[in-house]
């Protein structure tokens, strides 16, 4: 986002279980090494108006102070663009016959279990788009 390396921004992530609980016990070395001004961890966070989005797999993360709507807007759909991508070469692996019948079954599982991760991770990038009004 070209920001100034002295530029502290807020942080909120949304995100629950084992990963929530780390960084509420890490926030003060999580803010003093990612430079933040503050973060907030949570479930239930809401997101906070023009944010920047980062969605990973059991997470979203919202930064603010930095917001330019049609960059983000840019950035989201190219994310949406990579993710999808995955999507279909995952998918297409699972439609090979040959690939499911001679693959040992913990690789066509895991595989299943990237698919659906992956298409969790397409569904939150089309809710921020949406809420960007993209």
């Amino acid at each position: 986002h070209g920001l100034p390396p002295g530029k502290k921004l807020d942080a909120v992530v949304r995100a629950a279980g084992r990963g929530a609980d780390v960084l509420r016990r890490m926030e003060p070395v999580v803010v003093h090494l990612a430079g933040l001004a503050s973060l907030r961890v949570g479930a239930d966070v809401q997101k906070p108006a023009a944010a920047v989005v980062q969605v990973l797999s059991g997470a979203e993360i919202y930064l603010t102070g930095l917001v330019d709507p049609a960059k983000e807007r840019e950035r989201l759909t190219a994310q949406r663009s990579k993710l999808a991508d995955e999507s279909r070469k995952i998918e297409a692996k699972l439609a090979n016959p040959g690939f499911v019948e001679r693959a040992p079954a913990e690789v066509v599982a895991k595989e299943r279990r990237r698919l659906a991760d992956l298409s969790a991770q397409i569904a939150q990038v089309d809710a921020n788009l949406k809420a960007l009004g993209g």
